[in-house]
């Protein structure tokens, strides 16, 4: 009996022990909650002292200890789950009902609230106090060290004058960026050098960083340039690009007073993405940017203050060309001679250092070129050119962009018959000189822009590779041109004229490796007529088979007028590696087409206005199913759903829908598509639907689980028709890692619509920002129950023109904003409150921690940014734009900011508009 007893006493401790750790959660609720705020606060004063000791730390250049870095990466996770876990509190409390409901709820948090504590109590042992968050500190910047040029340095006048200029510059608070532009070789980059030499003597700066552009931008290497004069030792060799600018302009911030010298730039240079600060940001570190360039236009994109750096004058030429040549010029006609050597020079100190150099040890009286390989006059306003230049072994000569040369003498080339690279772009110049028939062993060719119409005469340049008529005048490719068989690269870009390109030449050039006819030739021949007419060929226009069959060819960029030039069979599959096809009817969205895909990231391009059921099976498997960005325009009755099936469209990562009429739904689930089914468009990462004008729902129906996993990017502009919800719960269900999402044009009522989504499931943690414009008829940018919007990660929120819109946030959903930094609304006639109270739901504060900027403009009902009881606390504010919004009541200082309030700083704003606008 004793031994059963004892069994009986075992089971029932057995079945009681969990019953009773149940019972423990369910009657300790309060216990364990309160228990772990108490350990949440102890935990955030850690946090802070973690914190402020490490931003200490990087404030020294000291680098962070590993193990500081994951304490700190397990506390913002725990920081997170706490948030959470308030949240799902409060949202119980407004949604649960009953009895059974509510035990439920009771002790799931419980548990929870009793697993975070111990998770908590982890990241609070003693040994973990860290007293030392830092290694030692970084190295020094390099000090500026003057070159052998500095050295040799003389002052003209002309250098004198702009050398002031630069120094007024550097020294008014007025300018920021200053740009010394002028001809090339005319001394702009040791000038700038002792500009710098003297700011530095002058105390204006502490460092001088000087990194060479060149016209081949390489971010990567500008970056390591930067970061090495700035005694950063390593910026990761494997990092992204975007993390490479953040530590290089945290290195600028902290150092202040740096002056960053961007030498030899061609174009506009995106400062944000290399790491330079600009605007505000480069006030306030003391710091300022010089740059150099030979064009004027890129001192006005870069926003800087213009310097122009005049040639010499021809006494000053004299002087200098005399002093480097070495030589007495006793005799007067010996000094005419130089004189006149040194005036062909055009006052440029690099032609005068050149001449001078070659001729101190010849006789004066014979000056030639004959010894020079390469010469470069590009971008030199250059508007006339000798007869000849014996130049018997010259490889290189480059006289792009001079627009004024408007005549190449005929002799011009005779005796330049070792030539193999010339660059003629953007000369203006009617037509091509006879000599260009000399230059036998050419092979490059660059003749963009240029105005000449017939080029027949290049069909004897036999050994021609590389040929470039981008944007030029042609009108006709010549039958001659057939015989360049060792062509590598032709590119027509842009040359809108071009009707007629022979039948049979395309094939002759069967070494083509790269071919450019975006925005060009677009008139195949029929593909039927190939096979169907007896006819000879003379007078055709070129087949599409032609450019199939060529046997090197790896990248295409081309255009098609009509489907039907394309053959229905290939013997022989091609390999574009690389390809841009534009198939459209319509011109104006041909050449627009090209002008899309100057920034693109894609290297695989398809444009359609006909559905994929329309391409042959040969045309899917080479171009459609290896497209990267996908474009469909002026494209009737289109389901993508169908589009994804018939163009096996799995790699997909960019789509674009454009004027496609009648199109009511974009996506229409069917019987064989719906949850069960295999995902479709995993691979999408952007998704932009423009001017769409029947489209009334972007999907109908429940997409297969997996579909849409990757997009990031969401854009839908001038849609006017659609209605309800933007992002009804079957999309937002999909849309796990969406990051930005902008609409602009529309009749939506709200942008989520959170209703029939699964209890205890949050949406949306990943999107970052919001940008709302010129919706007409938005009443609230959500629908439903809030407990299942999670926007813990939203960095930027627009909104613009939403007329029916009286706020933005419900308190609630305020919680959860945790990295907001940029908030503007402007043009919301009917706004009153920016975060509207709620008085079912008890707040003690509104808190957005890392809000920055707010800009409110032009809302002539909004008294105030948030009109409960709770306390408001942005301690990150810097910025506050309020711009007519005369009912405005809330002043800078109820949003107890910690940081000093800048309030309508119309140099802030200026930046702000200029990111709007990009």
């Amino acid at each position: 009996m004793a031994e059963i007893a004892s069994l009986v006493r075992d089971c029932v401790e057995w079945m009681w022990n969990p019953i009773s750790q149940r019972l423990s959660y369910f009657k300790n609720y309060h216990k364990n909650v309160e228990a772990l705020a108490d350990k949440a606060r102890t935990l955030e004063a850690r946090r802070n002292d973690v914190g402020k000791s490490v931003d200490a730390a990087k404030s020294q250049d000291q680098e962070i200890r590993k193990e500081v870095q994951r304490w700190q990466e397990r506390d913002d996770k725990l920081l997170k789950d706490l948030v959470a876990f308030e949240d799902r509190i409060k949202e119980n409390k407004s949604c649960i009902s009953g009895c059974v409901p509510y035990c439920r709820w009771r002790y799931r948090l419980s548990k929870q609230a009793k697993e975070i504590a111990s998770d908590v109590d982890a990241l609070l042992l003693p040994e973990q106090r860290y007293d030392h968050v830092s290694l030692p500190r970084a190295q020094r910047p390099p000090e500026f060290k003057r070159t052998e040029s500095m050295r040799k340095f003389q002052l003209f006048s002309s250098t004198e004058i702009a050398m002031n200029k630069v120094m007024e510059g550097l020294r008014s608070d007025s300018f920021r960026v200053i740009g010394v532009h002028g001809m090339g070789g005319v001394g702009k980059t040791t000038m700038v050098k002792q500009v710098a030499e003297k700011a530095v003597t002058e105390g204006l700066f502490n460092v001088v960083v000087m990194v060479t552009i060149s016209q081949a931008v390489n971010l990567r290497r500008i970056q390591s340039q930067i970061a090495e004069g700035l005694g950063l030792k390593s910026l990761g060799a494997d990092s992204t690009v975007e993390g490479r600018a953040t530590k290089v302009r945290d290195r600028i911030v902290r150092e202040k007073k740096v002056l960053i010298i961007l030498d030899d730039l061609w174009k506009k240079l995106d400062l944000n993405r290399v790491g330079i600060p600009y605007g505000c940001e480069l006030e306030n570190c003391e710091s300022k940017i010089l740059i150099t360039t030979r064009l004027q236009q890129v001192c006005t994109q870069m926003d800087s203050h213009r310097i122009k750096l005049q040639h010499l004058s021809e006494p000053d030429s004299w002087e200098f060309f005399k002093k480097t040549a070495g030589t007495n010029f006793d005799s007067q006609e010996f000094e005419a001679i130089g004189k006149s050597v040194a005036k062909e020079c055009g006052g440029l100190p690099i032609a005068l250092v050149a001449v001078a150099k070659a001729l101190a040890d010849k006789d004066m009286e014979e000056p030639t070129y004959q010894s020079y390989t390469a010469i470069s006059l590009m971008c030199n306003e250059i508007n006339r050119l000798p007869d000849g230049l014996d130049c018997p072994k010259l490889k290189t000569l480059m006289l792009q962009d001079n627009s004024s040369l408007k005549e190449i003498p005929a002799a011009f080339f005779k005796m330049m018959n070792a030539l193999m690279i010339l660059d003629l772009n953007g000369i203006h110049a009617s037509s091509l000189p006879s000599s260009i028939e000399s230059l036998k062993d050419l092979r490059t060719l660059h003749l963009d822009g240029c105005k000449f119409k017939d080029i027949a005469i290049l069909g004897v340049l036999e050994k021609l590779e590389i040929l470039s008529l981008r944007e030029s005048l042609v009108e006709a490719l010549p039958e001659d041109m057939a015989k360049l068989s060792n062509l590598r690269m032709l590119d027509l870009t842009s040359s809108y004229n071009i009707e007629k390109i022979p039948s049979k030449l395309i094939s002759n050039l069967s070494y083509l490796e790269e071919l450019y006819l975006n925005g060009s030739f677009a008139h195949w021949e029929d593909a039927m007529e190939l096979r169907t007419s007896l006819s000879t060929d003379q007078g055709r226009n070129a087949f599409f088979d032609e450019l199939v069959n060529l046997p090197c060819l790896t990248i295409l960029k081309v255009d098609i007028e009509d489907v039907k030039c394309l053959p229905s069979n290939v013997e022989t599959v091609p390999n574009w590696v690389k390809f841009d096809i534009c198939v459209c009817r319509r011109q104006f969205t041909r050449m627009m087409n090209v002008h899309s895909k100057n920034m693109s990231v894609y290297s695989r391009h398809l444009l359609l206005d006909i559905q994929m059921k329309n391409l042959p099976d040969w045309f899917i498997e080479v171009v459609a199913k290896k497209a990267e960005k996908l474009i469909y325009s002026d494209c009737w009755d289109l389901n993508l759903l169908e589009e994804y099936e018939h163009g096996q469209l799995a790699g997909l990562k960019s789509l674009d829908v454009e004027q496609c009429q009648e199109v009511r739904n974009l996506m229409r689930v069917t019987n064989n598509s719906g949850p069960g089914s295999a995902p479709v468009f995993e691979s999408l990462q952007e998704l932009r639907i423009f001017h769409m004008d029947f489209l009334e729902q972007m999907c109908v129906g429940e997409l297969p689980t997996g579909s849409l996993e990757k997009l990031k990017s969401l854009a839908v502009q001038q849609c006017n028709n659609l209605v309800n919800s933007l992002l009804p719960s079957n999309l937002i269900k999909r849309l796990g890692n969406l990051e930005k999402l902008l609409v602009n044009g529309s009749s939506v009522e709200e942008v989520f619509g959170f209703e029939g989504l699964e209890q205890g499931q949050v949406y949306l943690g990943r999107l970052q920002e919001i940008r709302l414009e010129n919706l007409s008829e938005i009443a609230n940018i959500c629908r439903g129950p809030t407990c299942f919007a999670d926007f813990r990660n939203i960095k930027f929120v627009t909104v613009i023109r939403c007329m029916k819109l009286r706020n933005l946030f419900p308190v609630s959903i305020s919680d959860s904003l945790m990295q907001l930094e940029d908030l503007w609304v402007e043009e919301c006639v009917l706004m009153e409150e920016v975060i509207r109270d709620e008085h079912a739901i008890s707040q003690q504060k509104v808190k957005l921690p890392r809000l920055k900027t707010l800009s409110l403009k032009n809302l002539p009902k909004l008294s105030s940014f948030y009109a409960g009881n709770a306390s408001l606390e942005c301690p990150s504010l810097e910025h506050l734009h309020v711009h007519e919004c005369q009912n405005f009541r809330t002043n800078t200082s109820d949003f107890h900011s910690s940081k000093q309030v800048h309030e309508n700083d119309e140099q802030h704003m200026k930046l702000l508009q200029k990111r709007f606008v990009q």
